[in-house]
């Protein structure tokens, strides 16, 4: 298995259930799986034949910060078909750590995780 890794890619996003946090960007942070085929690539080794992970990581923050919703679980389920979808990719898993609220928990991570 081949596997581009993006690991806490640093976003802005209004997003919470709580009125503080419909009112205000919060920091984030988004970590990529992405399983690809690096097979043509590793015979070309041309950035054609690969994945751009510049090109994702401009799409996270883009989302991110575009995204308006309630709940990590469905932003996570959204960016993760996104990414699947518009990138060559095989299969996307997809943390999305929310740093504010692990500290007011008292907490070292509070992150949601999904696969697709």
């Amino acid at each position: 298995m081949n596997q581009i890794i993006l690991e806490s890619i640093k976003v802005e996003s209004v997003i919470g259930y709580l009125p503080e946090e419909k009112e205000t960007s919060q920091t984030l942070f988004v970590s990529l799986k992405l399983d690809c085929d690096f097979a043509t690539i590793q015979k070309t080794d041309s950035l054609e034949d690969t994945v751009d992970y510049v090109k994702i990581v401009s799409h996270v923050r883009k989302f991110c910060t575009q995204y308006r919703g309630n709940s990590l679980e469905k932003m996570a389920d959204c960016l993760a078909c996104q990414v699947k979808e518009n990138f060559s990719v095989n299969k996307v898993s997809l943390t999305i750590e929310k740093p504010r609220y692990a500290e007011t928990l008292q907490i070292k991570k509070l992150a949601i995780y999904v696969e697709r």
